[in-house]
């Protein structure tokens, strides 16, 4: 999956790592453009990149609830122009879903989404990116916490694509069912998701291939095959140009997860209701090489919020990580990655109250900031 802040990114200057200062002043600038914009009532593509522009750098400082509210300020006045301007519009409100989802704001998010998909309704039916809002409708399963639906979902949308003549969009929709089907436990359709597009029309489709030899590989990690799991990703590699393709993701080992995971075992988790007007979102930033054999190295927490010694358990994870290798020049170090860690509580309204308040376990979400592959495959 791309970045969210898709008009943003398509401006941004190639640099993977700005340091705060940068930030800041980047956060000034934009501010001004779309302050100019709305003043002069700029068209509404051009709103849209600027507001994009500016909740990207309140993002980056962690100022998640600025960051939304400049993205529904401009949701409010363009939302109308969709039929003129679909992926527009369909921007904002996907940029307004993340930031909704890393608020922990689900309700929103799903709202977001929703509202996305509207817009994206506006466009031909055989368009791509519409045709492609059935698979992120699975990803917002995923993340609502409901693998059931998304099997379901990512299922759908493989007939879908199938009935079209999209083989390839097909096939990788089916290796979602299938990634869906292993974190379930189901290795059975996995497997049988897997033979089905071994057999699709788009079997000999380099990505097919490159996803499917991670699902493979995944799978051979869940059965510990650690000697298969070397075997396939001897003939795999990917493109220095596009992000690297994760294979084995390493668990969160924390005295907080160890406590939940026992507790889980006797159905003795509390959830609690936060009695303050909110725990503070907490983010971190995440730099790391992936090197050309798909290990990781050099992970460390660039900069966050507060205290950061809660991100340590993540980043040792981050460490134990396993990338599909990748095709680079003699030589080279790897490519570097920054990811956004946010940890958050749901925030939703309890029963008695009108207002949103942060609920039940605190939980994680990772976005991937890189913010120019060639220049992170270069180092610069």
């Amino acid at each position: 999956m791309s970045l969210i802040f898709l008009l943003a990114l398509a401006q941004a200057a190639p640099t993977p790592t700005p340091a705060g200062t940068d930030i800041v002043v980047r956060a000034r600038r934009s501010a001004e453009a779309l302050e100019r914009c709305i003043a002069t009532r700029c068209p509404t593509p051009d709103e849209a990149r600027f507001a994009i522009a500016h909740a990207e750098a309140q993002f980056a400082q962690g100022q998640y609830h600025d960051a939304r509210r400049t993205l529904q300020a401009a949701l409010s006045r363009q939302k109308g122009n969709a039929k003129r301007f679909p992926r527009v519009v369909s921007a904002l409100y996907e940029a307004a879903a993340t930031v909704n989802l890393h608020m922990g704001d689900m309700d929103a998010y799903r709202t977001m989404t929703i509202g996305q998909g509207k817009a994206l309704e506006n466009l031909p039916p055989d368009d791509k990116q519409r045709l492609l809002m059935q698979l992120r409708l699975g990803d917002f399963w995923i993340k609502q916490g409901d693998p059931f639906v998304a099997r379901s979902q990512y299922a759908d949308a493989a007939q879908g694509f199938a009935a079209r003549g999209e083989h390839q969009l097909a096939a990788l929709s089916t290796l979602r069912v299938a990634m869906v089907a292993l974190a379930m436990r189901d290795t059975k359709e996995t497997e049988q998701r897997l033979d089905e597009v071994a057999a699709s029309p788009a079997a000999s489709d380099t990505s097919v291939m490159q996803v499917a030899s991670v699902v493979r590989a995944r799978l051979a990690t869940y059965r510990g095959d650690e000697k298969g799991v070397d075997h396939l990703l001897a003939t795999l590699r990917t493109q220095p140009d596009l992000p690297p393709l994760l294979v084995k993701d390493a668990p969160v080992v924390s005295a907080a997860n160890l406590a939940i995971m026992h507790a889980d075992k006797f159905g003795d988790v509390p959830v609690p209701t936060w009695k303050t007007s909110s725990p503070r979102i907490r983010w971190v930033d995440v730099g790391f090489m992936v090197a050309p054999d798909g290990t990781v190295a050099e992970a460390e927490v660039l900069r966050g919020s507060g205290s950061q010694e809660w991100a340590n358990p993540y980043v040792a994870a981050i460490e134990r990580r396993r990338y599909a290798p990748i095709a680079l020049p003699e030589g080279s170090p790897g490519l570097y990655r920054v990811e956004r860690i946010t940890l958050r509580p749901r925030r939703v309204v309890p029963a008695g109250s009108l207002v949103k308040q942060p609920v039940g376990r605190e939980s994680v979400e990772v976005l991937d900031i890189t913010r120019d592959p060639a220049a992170a495959a270069t180092g610069a």
